[in-house]
């Protein structure tokens, strides 16, 4: 939970050497309510470790959203950020072929490997 009745999709926690956890939230909008997906992000945003809250949609939805927004407070609309779900999935793919491809390389054993001596 990121604050108090926000109900999210995703929370992404991140520890940063001596600076601490650094949190991003990000709720995915399909259809139904913007207002229910603003006040969610708004209530995550009363979590001190939020840095950002992204809305996840296609563009004419995040177009409508930007509409809604308009009149929301500067502070919110500054934390705000947007991601196209077909950028989405086009990150997706591309990390997961990074990932495929610095496993071949064997760098980091994973923890299901016998470890050797």
């Amino acid at each position: 939970m990121v604050a108090k009745s926000a109900r999210v999709d995703v929370i992404w926690r991140v520890r940063i050497a001596n600076l601490g956890m650094i949190t991003y939230v990000f709720e995915v909008h399909r259809k139904g309510s913007i207002d229910s997906l603003l006040l969610n992000l708004q209530k995550a945003t009363n979590n001190p470790t939020v840095q950002k809250v992204i809305a996840v949609s296609d563009e004419k939805q995040i177009q409508r959203i930007k509409e809604e927004v308009a009149s929301l407070p500067e502070n919110f609309r500054k934390i705000l950020g947007f991601w196209n779900v077909a950028d989405v999935v086009s990150t997706h793919e591309k990390l997961a072929s990074v990932i495929g491809s610095l496993s071949k390389l064997e760098l980091v054993k994973s923890q299901f490997e016998e470890q050797g001596d």
